[in-house]
């Protein structure tokens, strides 16, 4: 009777609770969840949008990323815990923590500068790029992409009779580079396209069975070519929208504790490095912390912030904005120091092709004004939306016009017959170095050193990076 006494004393609070709810609910709320975000950000554990108050340090599901999605199993996620988390890297909206940001002197020293060398340059019916284009003495490595994986077998090995001889030149490189290291990277993005080889990671990774299979190839196959490590780059485990699997969360930090095994096994080849993404969308599916434990370096993705995509987007709009912006990867690497990532672990992404717009209006030129369309193809990058750097300097110079350094954003913004791209020349690199030297990272990571001019423009403006024995080539 006491308990059915405070109930009906405690009916006239509820049933103001219970209206104020379905206001929110039905007003603000509209069941947003980490794939259906509210535009503010203001996510709580009641999943309410646009109210703060349902966003503080008391409220907030989460502020410590160590407690977030991505280190906690994938089905125990709450949507609202992602959320917070997410905003809270900035501050903006959810929580008070502040991000302890690694801080190293501008003389810092970054040990590694690799680039990706693209298997399929060779084939492009216009500014083909061969292995002996790459400028000497200026890589710690290089990074073949990409060798495949045989989906039944499990087995390694290239793509193609030709990309096997290409395979060669590259590692052969060595010869007059004996610093040098070159090791394979497996996968890209791609490779997890609808198709024959869209789960073969996922495969892998659950099977004890597929790992030996794979194992046993790989060990083989970079003997036989020459290789000194490998780059694994999946994108991406767990995503559904990229063939994964909750399971993937766990499995494959013991798949890379495994293959390092194996790997020290093999009298030198055994460096091992790790694609990471830079969207949120996409990194809370790694397990960090994890992988940090058996992997020599991350190659953090660092570019394609922004592009075409935008307009489909509910967070995004058409508007113009560099893909390499360097003020948004810094708010973005704040999730790798919230779960206390070694920052010499951490290569920074450097481009080098542009992405490009189509303006919607001649007259607004400038960083958030709209875009009509993704930008016109070239003849090498045949994408829209796409332009090779060798590309970018020949519109200059047909044109006779110079491009616009934006220094907070660390890009050079070209534009031309309503088209508006950015990208990353010798003095915007020198921006992003210093970010990489004054964060402590380890080295920076190109895509890709066979989208360069003929004789290496860009390549050359990482020279005297790190200090290395001069070989004549």
């Amino acid at each position: 009777m006491a308990q059915l006494s405070m109930i009906r004393r405690r009916k006239p609070l509820l049933i103001v609770f219970l209206l104020l709810q379905w206001f929110c609910t039905q007003v603000v709320s509209q069941d947003y969840s980490v794939t259906n975000p509210c535009a503010t950000g203001y996510c709580s554990r009641s999943g309410y949008c646009n109210v703060e108050d349902y966003c503080s340090a008391s409220r907030c599901a989460s502020t410590d990323l160590r407690k977030s999605p991505l280190m906690r199993d994938p089905k125990e996620r709450d949507p609202c815990v992602a959320r917070c988390d997410y905003t809270a890297t900035t501050g903006e909206f959810c929580g008070t923590q502040k991000v302890d940001r690694p801080v190293c002197r501008k003389n810092h020293r970054l040990s590694r500068v690799v680039g990706y060398y693209e298997g399929w340059s060779p084939t492009r019916a216009y500014k083909p790029f061969y292995p002996l284009q790459i400028p000497p003495n200026i890589y710690t490595h290089l990074n073949y992409a990409f060798a495949t994986i045989n989906p039944r077998t499990f087995e390694v090995g290239p793509t193609s009779r030709k990309e096997a001889i290409l395979m060669e030149r590259l590692t052969d490189l060595k010869k007059s580079q004996p610093s040098l290291r070159v090791n394979i990277a497996i996968g890209g993005w791609t490779f997890n396209n609808p198709g024959p080889t869209a789960s073969v990671f996922s495969d892998l990774v659950r099977s004890e069975a597929n790992q030996k299979k794979f194992f046993r190839s790989l060990i083989s196959f970079m003997s036989t070519y020459g290789f000194d490590g490998v780059d694994i780059d999946w994108e991406y485990p767990v995503a559904d929208d990229r063939n994964g699997r909750p399971e993937d969360f766990d499995n494959f930090p013991k798949f890379m504790a495994n293959l390092k095994n194996v790997l020290m096994s093999t009298c030198g080849r055994d460096e091992l490095s790790l694609t990471l993404p830079k969207s949120y969308q996409y990194l809370q599916h790694f397990d960090i912390k994890a992988l940090e434990k058996n992997v020599d370096y991350f190659n953090y993705l660092s570019y394609d912030v922004h592009g075409k995509w935008d307009r489909e987007k509910q967070l995004t709009r058409a508007v113009l904005d560099s893909h390499s912006n360097l003020t948004e990867i810094r708010e973005a690497m704040d999730l790798l120091w919230r779960n206390e990532i070694s920052a010499d672990k951490v290569l920074l992404g450097l481009p080098f092709y542009g992405r490009v717009y189509t303006m919607a209006d001649d007259n607004c030129k400038n960083p958030g004004c709209m875009f009509a369309s993704a930008g016109n193809p070239g003849r090498c990058s045949r994408q829209a939306g796409i332009l090779l750097n060798s590309e970018l300097d020949d519109i200059r110079k047909e044109k006779n016009i110079q491009s616009t350094l934006d220094t907070d954003a660390a890009v050079q913004i070209l534009t031309w017959d309503r088209q508006w791209a950015t990208y990353d020349d010798d003095k915007s690199i020198q921006l992003k170095l210093d970010f990489a030297r004054t964060t402590c990272l380890g080295g920076v990571v190109v895509w890709a050193v066979s989208q360069d001019t003929y004789d290496g423009t860009y390549s050359r403006a990482l020279s005297g990076i790190t200090p290395q024995p001069l070989y004549i080539a």
